[in-house]
């Protein structure tokens, strides 16, 4: 009889206090069908949702949906369908997974575990196909036990357990399933591995998973062991505003200082580069003239200098929004990826006499009153406020007139409000603050 208990790991991440309920990926498969089997009778469990993905690339999608649906009923579990687009472009297997995963990703909410039905046939593919296709990562790579995905966790409880057991089980417990026909078609990379070119390994080399795992459990130590390097070496050189310094990165040398940045990269969730990219984008910051403004461009993020010092930022969002009254009674506001705060001083804020300031974006060349007229890109460049904060920031505006430019903590920048506006002698006031 097939045994497929949960082991101590994977019971540990189901039954997490934290966890109030489970999010099954049920594509109506074999392995899917008995991941839901099994999650459905355990004991005590949390509450339940299988979600299919629609991903509209087989003409009986639809008829699956229904299928599932159907088990679910069976199940007496929530079960919902969600449609997704897959792009044209690249790998369609490649383009289905993030559809996939962007798709889990807006239904989870950070006390839901996504549990999926990746087993050890799965984690052997993937290990083979990240090898030939180049993987950045160190030494072998498969598919995690558990990951975080936006505020929630992936758990993938059979990840050590053989398809072999898995169809035994499907076939004692009765269970129906769907079979994809496109699986038999050696076209796509996985296929061929599964169906062509593992069988042949597996009957030269019976032990081959046990060797992979082998390798894929050492070759994590490996990787942990470098992570830790990383961010020994990231909190010795990461100044309070996050910058790396370039010439502490060289005197690193190259291996070591790379390791770091694919750290930093992989804490933020960001998809490595190749090391091709990631190499010479650090020899053109480390290359490039003082007033030079080169980049690493990256998936969702960017590598910009300043001072000699490197920053990794979310890539700018596009800012355009029209003037707007400061709300009555709000501390603070949101706007795309800016904050604005309101704080009441002693002294020093904008007079409350003035009324309610308007907030809009600081235009190009745009000049204040201080004494003097004075172009605030100049203010705020001697004030060594970088170019991504200058070419986005919010200003205070009364009667289309510019009465201040908000405080800028991060960066040690004080509000500056224009002389005719400024108080008189010293009375409480407003300081507005914004935060990138």
């Amino acid at each position: 009889m097939a045994n497929l208990d949960l082991d101590q790991e994977a019971s540990a991440m189901l039954f997490s206090a934290d966890i109030k309920r489970w999010v099954v990926g049920f594509s109506g498969g074999m392995d899917s069908t008995v991941l839901l089997h099994l999650l459905v009778n355990q004991t005590d469990r949390p509450e339940m949702l299988a979600l299919y993905i629609d991903h509209g690339l087989q003409a009986e999608s639809e008829t699956w949906a229904l299928h599932c649906a159907d088990i679910c009923q069976q199940f007496q579990i929530p079960f919902a369908t969600i449609a997704v687009t897959v792009s044209a472009s690249g790998s369609s297997e490649t383009r289905a997974r993030e559809s996939r995963y962007q798709a889990f990703e807006n239904v989870l909410n950070r006390h839901d575990l996504l549990v999926l039905g990746h087993h050890l046939d799965d984690q052997l593919e993937t290990t083979f196909l990240n090898l030939l296709r180049g993987s950045e990562a160190p030494g072998l790579t498969g598919i995690p036990r558990s990951r975080r995905l936006g505020d929630s966790t992936v758990c993938r409880p059979l990840l050590g357990t053989a398809r072999a057991t898995i169809k035994s089980y499907a076939l004692e417990q009765n269970l129906s399933w769907i079979e994809d026909p496109s699986n038999a078609v050696d076209l796509a990379d996985r296929n061929f591995l599964r169906n062509r070119v593992l069988p042949l390994l597996a009957s030269r080399f019976p032990d081959i998973s046990s060797k992979v795992l082998t390798g894929l459990h050492r070759d994590l130590q490996a990787r942990q062991l470098l992570r830790q390097m990383a961010r020994q070496d990231l909190q010795s050189l990461q100044d309070d505003r996050s910058g790396i310094s370039l010439q502490a990165l060289k005197t690193l040398g190259e291996a070591r200082a790379m390791n770091l940045l694919r750290s930093q990269l992989s804490d933020k969730g960001v998809a490595l580069p190749s090391g091709k990219h990631l190499k010479q984008g650090l020899a053109d910051m480390q290359g490039a003239e003082p007033d030079k403004s080169p980049l690493i461009n990256l998936k969702g993020y960017q590598y910009r200098r300043f001072k000699g010092r490197i920053y990794l930022l979310k890539t700018e969002a596009i800012v355009d929004w029209q003037p707007f009254e400061w709300p009555k009674g709000a501390q603070t506001l949101d706007i795309e990826d800016i904050r604005i705060t309101r704080d009441k001083v002693d002294t020093g804020g904008l007079p409350m006499n003035l009324g309610t300031p308007q907030v809009r974006l600081k235009q190009a060349g745009e000049v204040i009153l201080r004494d003097q007229h004075r172009k605030i890109n100049d203010i705020l460049r001697e004030a060594s406020v970088p170019s991504w904060i200058r070419s986005r920031l919010p200003v205070l505006v009364s009667k289309d007139q510019l009465i201040a430019i908000p405080a800028i903590p991060d960066w040690s920048f004080d509000q500056q409000i224009a002389t005719p506006y400024a108080a008189d002698k010293p009375s409480p006031g407003w300081r507005f603050n914004v935060f990138f």
